[in-house]
């Protein structure tokens, strides 16, 4: 892949070679498509880089967990099992060095699960191999840096027990994940966008339409895409999604807006969501990373760059061109900004430990619960809002909370289940 060093030049297209990277396709290392590429320069104008690194890694260990550990995980499952009813208690268990929660609740096969506010562990029957599997968190990734994390994993999956072979840890999922400000981006991003993207016939395309960053009460066709996916669900899939928007409605990843406005190069708008963020994701699955014979994360990091510019040719935003055959089409600003960057070293966040507001939209949650609920005693009772019977009903309901002989445990099941309310997740 040769890159064009003008600013606005192109690279000269050839006759593109097969797409590459359809499901169930072969060898990643043939020739990649031979499209025309913008200059970086020209990328930078369009689209500011703010960040990239690692937002999720799952990786599986094989491990023969002793029986003394065995029972000591299940004992610890237990007590968190009765500290409640409905499988949402949490006790805290000491595992190499490091804390974290048993949770009574573990999903379907799993033996047992163990978390914190960086990692989760799943373990399947001990008879498996490769039965301990660890996800790590979006925000560990990004404020550790996975080396970091690496090294205390493998501290935790050590105090489990003895490694049963050599190549004893597999890499089951990696998302490698870029963001930019780019305004010109919102501006393209519209439902026809979809008929500019390249990939192999058998790769699903699809596209979700939101809210007009203008006019927010427009909908449907005449809105924006907030998502744009390639792939969907499949070993390998791409996704262009607002995340400014993701992280004011659904992650409240606000952490993010720190190591944006780390890189230097753009500022938080302080009226609320954060426009024109967009952030490019590559997921690689483990059908994808196996065919490529990429078992480790150590294989992977140094195939990176070759593995990610696999995903962004074979699955390409274009611009049109007069050109009948799609396959000719230049690759699309965007697209070249980011496969400019694919060899880029992760960026771990330099601001220490990250906390996020979660105690305090909880607090605001749950007394706006028990308001409702005391309003709607205090008619049931009076027949109307009455401030004397409010207050007998709330000494009321602080006796009820003492006189529970279940008090205590509770007491505990709630700090367990909140310990890590206020941590970036």
């Amino acid at each position: 892949m040769v890159l064009s060093t003008k600013t606005d030049s192109l690279t000269q297209p050839r006759s593109p070679h097969p797409l590459t990277g359809g499901i169930g396709d072969t060898s990643p290392w043939r020739d990649l498509p031979c499209v025309a590429i913008p200059a970086v320069e020209a990328c930078d104008r369009h689209a500011i880089p703010l960040a990239s690194g690692f937002d999720t890694i799952v990786e599986s260990f094989d491990v023969e967990i002793e029986t003394a550990m065995a029972e000591r995980l299940e004992e610890a499952r237990l007590r968190a099992e009765r500290l409640s009813e409905d499988l949402s208690g949490r006790v805290l268990i000491d595992l190499g060095g490091y804390w974290v929660q048993m949770v009574a609740l573990r999903g379907r096969g799993l033996k047992w699960r163990l978390e914190n506010d960086d990692i989760t562990i799943r373990i399947r029957p001990i008879s498996l191999d490769f039965c301990v599997s660890v996800r790590y968190s979006a925000a560990g990734l990004w404020e550790h840096g996975y080396p970091a994390l690496r090294r205390q994993v493998e501290e935790m999956v050590r105090a489990l027990g003895a490694l049963r072979r050599a190549d004893w840890d597999r890499l089951s999922e990696v998302h490698r994940a870029f963001d930019f400000f780019s305004p010109d981006l919102t501006q393209e991003m519209r439902p026809d966008l979809i008929g500019q993207l390249v990939a192999h016939s058998e790769v699903k395309r699809s596209a979700v339409c939101g809210r007009d960053q203008r006019k927010d009460e427009v909908w449907g066709k005449a809105g924006r895409l907030e998502t744009l996916t390639i792939g969907k669900g499949a070993p390998l899939e791409i996704q262009v999604y607002d995340k400014g928007r993701e992280i004011d409605e659904a992650s409240g990843k606000t952490w993010m807006l720190d190591l944006w406005e780390a890189s230097g190069r753009w500022q938080r708008d302080g009226k609320g969501r954060q426009s024109h963020c967009w952030r490019l994701e590559v997921r690689c699955r483990s059908d994808f990373l196996r065919d490529r014979s990429i078992r480790t994360m150590a294989a992977f990091l140094v195939n990176m760059e070759h593995l990610l510019s696999e995903a962004l040719l074979t699955r390409r935003l274009c611009l049109p061109t007069g050109d009948s055959n799609r396959a000719r089409w230049p690759l699309h600003w965007f697209w070249a900004a980011v496969l400019h960057r694919v060899g880029a070293k992760e960026q771990a966040l330099p601001l220490g430990r990250q906390v996020t507001e979660a105690p305090d939209v909880l607090t605001k949650r749950l007394i706006k619960q028990l308001a409702g609920t005391l309003r709607s005693t205090v008619v049931l009772r009076k027949g109307d809002w009455d401030q004397p019977g409010a207050d007998y009903l709330m000494q009321m309901l602080i006796d009820v909370i003492e006189d529970d002989p279940g008090h205590h445990d509770k007491v505990r099941l709630a700090q367990e289940r909140y310990r890590y309310a206020g941590e970036a997740r």
